[in-house]
């Protein structure tokens, strides 16, 4: 007897599969998606985590700056 797969099911019916969710189910997601978390590099002495993202977000805008000089030297 010749195996058969299943139907791919379409976007409506994955949609309500989520929204269908039982209570147990959704907490099984989350225990799940909390085991997969990798923990963080520890922050640098004296530093809080506002102190390392706006350091970051710092670099992001010095590179924004680089990029736009670079593109009207070339233009």
């Amino acid at each position: 007897m010749p195996q058969t797969t299943p139907k791919p099911l379409t976007f409506e019916e994955k949609v309500q599969a989520v929204l269908n969710r039982t209570p147990e189910e959704r907490e099984a997601m989350h225990r799940q998606a909390r085991a997969n978390i990798r923990p963080g590099r520890p922050l640098p002495e004296g530093k809080t985590w506002q102190d390392v993202f706006v350091g970051c977000m710092a670099d992001i805008e010095a590179d924004e700056k680089e990029i736009l000089k670079a593109l009207e030297e070339l233009s």
